[in-house]
């Protein structure tokens, strides 16, 4: 600052594992293409790979002579074989120019032949005043591009400055410091996540993602994406008394919103209000009647929590999502559910039978029991005798209740 004005910022591109992650290509809307065949559109590019650190002597069966028919032209192109030919001119990749050292094709032989004449061809290249030279090149049909390491923002602006005009149309003020801009959003969702993916977005803030993921969804040509934003309800009151001067004056106008709009005062309800406004305004844009709604889940704490939190609670707890479908079932008399492998037994009037018979099915990977003095009375020597597939859970300490809303 002072001297430089600073224009760029940094976006980490992490993956947990990168031999296991997939990446995808980028529509290039202003792609344009100088020639066309019976197949389509293409642009050229010389088949050698230009890299000094492959060479014929690293790869040497990547090293080896094409031959150009100069008399079978078709077009700008010519003909081209990998068997030697009278008349025909051999052609291998060129030495680099500066160290001459011998390149190597990007392609070996089964794939070369394959492609011989369809997706490979000769092409002339002019020298000047001297002799005319042939290159063997590749029909390049692509209109999509790989997300670059620095995103210039060519087809939307992806800068700091972009995001905040973009939630200030929506919400007619600047009520959030910093928001993602969408353009930039969109590029890393694109590269990263195909249809039916979800995008998960642990400090949603302002909601960009949900933005951001409704656009895609719009876009011709583009399969739907879901996403999950998780915002802790900060209280934006007692927020107001802990900043300074400057950044007061914005909440006490993100409070005076929120209020406007019949909203709690807290930070995750700028998201929720921002998702509406922005899923009105791309409907009315692009005329798709998809869904465009979402759920509300929110926590809070229970000290004698009711069955259905248990459940819910203990659901969770075993890695169950919110989605997955609980069955009622009946075995000897007593009600219980099931969340596909695991049984809930939540009713304390319990039996051994009861408990053996569950046992007995294979398809019950664990059965969970929830501590009362009926279980306590069954003794260990009837728990023993199930091994470890049941368990007892405390019922009396906090658990939380999932309250869900929809919008």
């Amino acid at each position: 600052y002072g001297h430089i004005a600073k224009q760029h910022e940094y976006v980490l591109f992490y993956a947990k594992n990168r031999q296991k992650t997939r990446t995808y290509t980028l529509k290039d809307a202003k792609k344009s293409f100088k020639y066309r065949d019976e197949i389509g559109p293409f642009n050229i590019h010389p088949l050698y790979n230009s890299n000094e650190a492959f060479h014929r002597g690293n790869r040497p069966r990547l090293y080896y002579p094409f031959y150009v028919n100069p008399h079978g032209q078709r077009g700008v192109f010519y003909e081209i074989s990998l068997e030697k030919k009278e008349g025909w001119i051999e052609v291998y990749p060129p030495p680099s120019r500066k160290n001459q050292v011998p390149f190597v094709w990007r392609w070996g032989i089964p794939l070369a032949s394959q492609n011989l004449n369809t997706e490979i061809v000769g092409y002339k290249v002019q020298r000047g005043k001297s002799k005319d030279t042939f290159r063997i090149v590749q029909k390049m049909r692509r209109s999509e591009k790989v997300i670059r390491s620095i995103l210039s923002g060519e087809t939307e602006p992806v800068t700091s400055r972009r995001g905040t005009e973009e939630l200030e149309s929506l919400l007619g003020d600047k009520l959030f410091s910093f928001p993602k801009p969408l353009g930039l959003l969109k590029k890393l969702f694109l590269a990263s996540t195909k249809g039916g993916d979800i995008i998960v977005d642990f400090f949603a803030g302002s909601a960009s993602t949900a933005e951001a993921v409704l656009q895609i969804n719009a876009m011709k040509g583009e399969e739907a994406r879901r996403y999950i934003l998780v915002q802790l309800p900060e209280d934006l009151k007692r927020r107001k008394g802990r900043v300074g001067k400057s950044e007061e004056l914005q909440i006490q106008k993100t409070i005076d919103f929120l209020h406007a709009v019949e909203r709690p005062s807290t930070l995750d309800q700028i998201g929720m209000e921002r998702i509406l406004r922005a899923a009105q305004r791309i409907q009315d844009q692009s005329g798709e009647s998809s869904d465009y709604g979402f759920l509300h889940y929110s926590l809070e704490k229970v000290q004698s929590p009711s069955s259905r939190i248990l459940l819910e609670t203990w659901r969770l707890q075993d890695g169950f999502g919110f989605e997955e479908p609980i069955v009622l079932e009946q075995t000897k008399g007593y009600l219980w559910y099931r969340c596909r492998d695991v049984a809930y037994l939540l009713e304390p009037e319990v039996s051994p039978e009861v408990l053996q018979a569950l046992s007995d099915t294979t398809a019950l990977r664990k059965i969970i029991l929830r501590s009362s003095p009926k279980v306590a009375s069954l003794g260990a020597e009837h728990l023993e005798t199930f091994e470890a597939r049941i368990e007892i859970r405390d019922s009396r300490s906090p658990h939380m209740q999932a309250n869900v809303s929809e919008a």
